[in-house]
């Protein structure tokens, strides 16, 4: 058992040690206080700008000769690109197609697993929601894992995959059709119906189907979605004109333009979105 033999002398160091707790104290809320400011500028990027960020990485990393472009040579060296699980071939006999426009493959670039490929041949499986590529000189394709999927080009049109990072969208595939102040996405979903009624056209299954079997019940249809996208602002355009209530002082001059431009023609929602987003871009 300690027993102090000067009283005096316990409360003295008793005061000591408090001091230095005090001091210490004080010198972490400052510490804090300084940094705290620091902390908070120091945000996450927004929607908006993590579509900007992304497509970034894909045309900064073109033309690097460190990274593998042959599209062969990937497959020899057995590129994780090429570890995907084969895609399914339904078997299901209907009009149209499952894929995002039609069945063919194109060549593009992409950005998977922080790596760049060139001459990959893609397509979107807009029925199933994946992003599929084709094996050279064969017909089997492969589902690459979405997640680790940043950006691609499909020939010359940018698209984009919006994961688990954010909960702002829905999770999927989408092509970047505007990039600029503002996002516009458009996001496919095909859907696979039956009806005797169904028709060839943007009016029937919703797209053109060179082959299309009349009296064939099934079919797949084509249902576009499209985003408006400012900072972490989200929007679905259900109509072409719903982007307009972004730009109310721009309004009246946007109208003007298009009427002009297009000498009051229908012009299809894609464009009109891009058409009015660049012009009002162009007035600031």
């Amino acid at each position: 058992m300690l027993i102090w033999k000067n009283t005096s002398t316990f409360v003295e160091q008793t005061e000591e040690y408090m001091k230095r707790y005090y001091k210490l104290a004080a010198f972490c809320i400052l510490v804090c206080g300084m940094l705290l400011p620091i902390l908070s500028h120091s945000k996450e990027p927004s929607l908006s700008q993590t579509v900007e960020i992304k497509l970034k990485r894909l045309r900064d990393t073109v033309g690097i000769s460190a990274l593998v472009s042959d599209y062969s040579s990937q497959i020899q060296s057995s590129q994780i690109l090429y570890r995907g699980r084969q895609a399914v071939k339904y078997s299901t006999v209907a009009n149209g197609s499952n894929y995002w426009s039609d069945g063919r493959f194109m060549p593009g670039s992409i950005m998977y697993n922080k790596k760049h490929y060139d001459s990959v041949y893609m397509n979107i499986d807009a029925f199933a929601g994946n992003l599929e590529i084709k094996i050279a000189n064969t017909d089997i394709s492969l589902v690459l894992d979405p997640e680790k999927v940043e950006a691609f080009c499909i020939g010359k049109r940018p698209f984009i995959y919006m994961g688990s990072e954010q909960t702002l969208l829905p999770q999927g595939y989408y092509e970047v059709l505007y990039c600029g102040e503002v996002v516009l996405l458009k996001g496919v979903r095909k859907l696979l119906m039956s009806s005797v009624d169904n028709m060839n056209g943007t009016d029937g299954i919703g797209y053109d189907d060179p082959h299309y079997k009349m009296g064939l019940a099934t079919y797949y249809k084509y249902l576009p979605y499209y985003y408006y996208l400012s900072g972490n602002e989200v929007k679905r355009l259900k109509r072409g004109r719903d982007i307009l209530a972004f730009y109310p002082k721009e309004r009246r001059a946007i109208k003007n333009y298009l009427h002009y431009k297009y000498n009051y023609a229908t012009i299809d929602i894609e464009r009109y979105i891009v058409e009015v987003a660049s012009y009002a871009e162009s007035l600031k």
